[in-house]
C-alpha cells in the first residue's frame, strides 16, 4: 500500500487511535522510488485539515533532510571537494528549516516549468537541491594543485 493511499485513508476516515498514525509514519521512511513522495502528495498533507498527517510529512521531510545531512557529513570527511552542500557549522536543522528550503526550491521550480512537471518531482530531490542552493560550497581552484 502506497503513501497516497494511507494518507487518504487517514484523512477520509479520521480514524482514532494511534495504529494509522504508526502505519503512515513507518510507509513514509521505507517508501521506494516508484512511491516516493512528489510535490503533489506533499502540498496536499501539508495543507490537510489533520494536525496528525501535516505532523507525519512534516517528520517526513526531517528524515530526508537528516538522511542528506548524514550522506553530506561523510563525503566532506573523505574529501572535502565531494560535498554535497556546505552548511554553517552554527545552524541545527528542524522540521521548519527543511520545509522552508523545500517550499522555496519548489517556488523556484515551479517558475522554470510546468506546474505538472514539479508536482511529478520527488520532494527528496528538491530538498537536496535546495540545500545545494541555500548552502553552496566555496569554489576550490584545482588550478594550482
Amino acid at each position: 500500500m502506497n503513501i497516497q493511499k494511507i494518507a487518504e485513508q487517514h484523512m477520509m476516515q479520521k480514524a482514532s487511535g494511534i495504529n494509522i498514525v504508526i502505519l503512515i509514519f513507518l510507509t513514509l521512511f521505507f517508501v521506494d522510488s516508484a512511491n516516493a513522495v512528489t510535490v503533489k502528495d506533499y502540498k496536499k498533507f501539508i495543507k490537510s485539515k489533520d494536525i496528525e498527517v501535516q505532523k507525519i510529512i512534516k517528520t517526513h521531510i526531517h528524515g530526508i533532510g537528516v538522511g542528506i545531512s548524514w550522506s553530506n557529513s561523510t563525503l566532506l570527511q573523505e574529501n572535502p571537494d565531494n560535498a554535497l552542500y556546505c552548511e554553517p557549522r552554527a545552524i541545527i536543522f528542524d522540521d521548519e528549516n527543511y520545509i522552508q528550503i523545500l517550499e522555496d526550491t519548489i517556488t523556484k521550480f515551479s517558475k522554470n516549468t510546468t506546474e505538472i512537471k514539479v508536482e511529478e518531482l520527488p520532494v527528496g530531490l528538491l530538498l537536496l537541491l535546495g540545500l545545494r542552493d541555500t548552502f553552496p560550497c566555496p569554489k576550490s581552484d584545482k588550478k594550482g594543485e
